[in-house]
């Protein structure tokens, strides 16, 4: 079944274009070890994947592996020697890393350098897929950059740092199942734009600062306070505006929200897939009273629960709203 699963995932992805507790045991079979220099069994990461068993380790020492593209089918660790040694530089004409059920990877940096648009750097599929002390770096110079992408269950992600240049905007981690409740651990990063979605969470970094470096988590579908990822360095904001409040629409497609200050660019609504439905130029906003804005949704918005990203003088923010039809 894990193994259909797998497959099924990489069918698509070719289609389509927190205690340390919870994470996997160690691997007790073989180690397989990779060395770029030569040193090792392998010179190539995909090479000594391909030759594992579930329960081995793929040792990676410290060099630089450049356009690796590799599939780990099952549960196999493949970790860098030391942390942050080993650099793995993605193909950006195969897209992807593919993770599949109890797979782990660990203690890599992984670029992901001049990526088209909608590319992506990992793929996970299945249950139980460890990304762990990993350093992400993605270039999406000419579009959207998802980051990982979860066909079926989400990856188990724990002290990653995730850095982007360029983009907007760039997808942190996209999933197709968005009623799975999950939150990074200690995920935090350096040039986010305003908002960054993750499969029906926002990222905001403090007052749209790239140099503050700190990253808060919203859920959008519950009305929860923010949370802020772990960074040794303190957010100039650390009480930012609460604005996840559901907001009904009636069956005339009326919405009002109530914002802490006039919007500064268009309101745009997403669904639960982080698919934009509608935007609102806010040239000329109708507006009720300086903190409340009038919208009128289109009739082809179905009844749902959608999340609205406001940007005003103040900051970034994230409306949750609900659509009766």
């Amino acid at each position: 079944m894990k193994m259909r699963d797998c497959l099924m995932g990489v069918i698509l992805l070719l289609a389509g274009g927190g205690s340390d507790t919870g994470l996997i045991p160690a691997a007790i079979g073989r180690t397989i070890v990779v060395a770029a220099d030569g040193s090792g069994e392998f010179t190539r990461i995909a090479y000594g994947v391909d030759v594992a068993e579930p329960g081995d380790t793929v040792l990676v020492r410290s060099g630089d592996y450049w356009d690796e593209r590799f599939t780990v089918d099952s549960a196999v660790v493949v970790m860098a020697e030391q942390q942050g040694q080993a650099t793995i530089w993605l193909d950006p004409s195969i897209r992807a890393v593919i993770l599949c059920s109890e797979a782990e990877l660990r203690g890599f940096v992984i670029i992901g350098s001049f990526m088209g648009i909608g590319q992506n750097m990992i793929a996970a599929f299945g249950d139980r897929v460890v990304i762990y002390n990993c350093y992400l770096e993605a270039d999406a110079r000419y579009g959207s950059q998802i980051v990982i992408e979860s066909q079926l269950v989400p990856p188990i992600i724990r002290h990653c740092r995730f850095d982007f240049d360029f983009g907007e905007p760039n997808v942190f981690i996209w999933h197709r199942s968005p009623l799975n409740v999950w939150m990074p651990d200690n995920c935090y990063g350096d040039g986010f734009t305003d908002t960054t979605v993750i499969h029906g969470y926002v990222l905001d970094r403090a007052h749209g600062d790239s140099t503050a470096g700190y990253v808060y988590v919203t859920p959008v579908w519950e009305e929860f306070q923010w949370l802020a990822a772990e960074e040794p360095r303190e957010p100039r904001n650390t009480q930012p505006y609460i604005g996840l409040f559901p907001n009904p629409v009636t069956s005339g497609g009326m919405l009002t929200l109530d914002l802490p200050g006039q919007p500064l660019r268009p309101i745009v609504l997403y669904n639960l897939l982080g698919q934009e439905v509608y935007r609102h130029s806010v040239s000329n906003p109708p507006n009720t009273g300086g903190r409340q804005v009038l919208l009128t949704l289109p009739s082809g918005i179905p009844s749902g629960i959608y999340f609205a990203n406001v940007v005003t003088a103040r900051e970034s923010l994230v409306r949750k709203v609900i659509v009766h039809r």
